[in-house]
């Protein structure tokens, strides 16, 4: 694999360890990493307002725009922040990597899987427009499903395919994530689970102790 063949997109998805051992071996500028950060960014955000249903109260336009925006802020804090974490929770296991080895793991393990991922955004939109922004994108469709005059039942099915390719997808990812921090710090995808367990439960845990004031005052005041 050449620096710069664009094979690895597809190549991580079935020989992670070995793909992100070349690009530690090989590595590239920086601004390819901030790259692939900011469009992961961009599809998160889509995805954040899916699921909170944005569609019902924002534009389009404005989805798409408050997506381009915030979603290289996004991207680009999450791999640094990421980066970070992993480093040092990793270190707890044995883990010997370097923040700047973090950055292109994930950025070339984590990030740009999920940019391909979010490439499903595409036949989303075109088919359901703002209507992929709300509880029932088959119900509120406004893109070709419109315009073509599809039956709900067909669009119903899209909607769950898509959302199932998704799914699969992401699992995927998840495991392709794990090798590669594990090949970032020379060590087990097991042992990736346990740093990504800690890291998961400390976050929750954080978020928990800084909501919990604010619910203990509205059942207060209620």
């Amino acid at each position: 694999m050449q620096q710069g063949n664009w094979t690895y997109w597809l190549r991580v998805w079935v020989h992670p360890r070995q793909t992100i051992r070349h690009f530690l071996n090989h590595p590239a500028p920086f601004w390819p990493l901030v790259v692939i950060a900011s469009f992961s960014g961009l599809f998160q955000i889509l995805d954040t307002g899916a699921e909170f249903a944005w569609g019902h109260y924002l534009y389009l336009g404005i989805i798409l725009l408050l997506a381009i925006v915030a979603g290289g802020a996004l991207g680009i804090g999450g791999l640094f922040l990421s980066s970070v974490l992993y480093k040092w929770v990793g270190s707890w296991f044995g883990g010997t990597a370097s923040r700047q080895q973090l950055y292109i793991a994930f950025a070339r393990g984590v990030l740009a899987p999920s940019v391909l991922i979010g490439l499903l955004w595409i036949p989303k939109l075109l088919l359901f427009g703002k209507g992929a922004f709300t509880d029932s994108p088959a119900m509120y469709a406004s893109g070709l499903a419109s315009a073509l005059n599809l039956p709900g039942g067909l669009l119903t099915a899209l909607q769950w395919l898509l959302a199932i390719i998704k799914i699969g997808l992401t699992i995927w990812m998840s495991i392709i994530m794990l090798h590669a921090v594990g090949e970032a710090h020379q060590f087990s995808a097991w042992r990736a689970l346990g740093v990504s367990l800690i890291i998961t439960f400390a976050t929750f845990a954080l978020i928990m102790i800084l909501v919990l004031p604010f619910l203990v005052i509205g059942l207060i005041a209620n």
